[in-house]
């Protein structure tokens, strides 16, 4: 990843270099967290985490981690495709991975925003400005369980419920040219709680 990114002219080879020094000494963090807490731009890291499919998958990371165990990973993956394939609603591995009891929630949101380049949010504190949802739809954003956290015009920075490149790439091509969106990630039922508060509760739906 960090050769592409010096070919896209992202980051300068003295800065990977850099990034790769901290990486032997920071054990167990992922080049794109590092990359990030030294200022480079989370959508350009993720863009080409996405475009040439370099972003390791969650389940892999968690047996990297020692969290889990392959044969764990394999029930989890059975387990979702046996609910797909009897056209079950889809739920993502780490939700799977929760509801059988193999990871705690607090240690998948963790894998997430690091799989991600995402910061972890707290929203006990926050409140809500209905002002900011407008200005991406308050419809859309009780639908897909979003928070703007806040926006300045020129960076807008956005909490996500479930990481969803359809999601982001949607929001993207709704910035403004110029404006930078920011995304980060919080507990699904903290977000659920927030919005509820705030809106009609029947229009936005739990997590069980």
């Amino acid at each position: 990843m960090g050769e592409i990114l010096v070919r896209k002219n992202i980051i300068t080879d003295e800065q990977l270099e850099k990034a790769l020094e901290r990486q032997k000494r920071e054990k167990g963090k992922f080049l794109g967290e590092i990359l990030l807490d030294m200022g480079v731009p989370q959508d350009q890291i993720n863009k080409v985490l996405f475009y040439y499919n370099k972003r390791t998958p969650v389940g892999q990371i968690l047996v990297d981690l020692g969290v889990i165990t392959p044969a764990q990973l394999r029930e989890a993956l059975d387990k979702q495709k046996s609910m797909m394939s009897k056209l079950l609603s889809y739920k993502p591995l780490g939700m799977m991975l929760v509801d059988l009891g193999f990871v705690n929630y607090r240690t998948y949101l963790d894998v997430l925003s690091r799989h991600f380049n995402m910061p972890i949010v707290h929203l006990k504190y926050f409140k809500l400005r209905k002002a900011f949802q407008q200005e991406i739809g308050e419809e859309y954003a009780l639908r897909n369980k979003i928070i703007v956290l806040n926006d300045d015009g020129r960076k807008m920075e956005v909490v996500l419920s479930e990481p969803s490149v359809l999601i982001q790439e949607e929001l993207r091509k709704f910035m403004p040219a110029g404006k930078e969106i920011v995304f980060k990630l919080a507990d699904p039922h903290d977000i659920v709680k927030l919005l509820q508060s705030n809106y009609d509760p029947y229009s936005v739906t739990g997590y069980a």
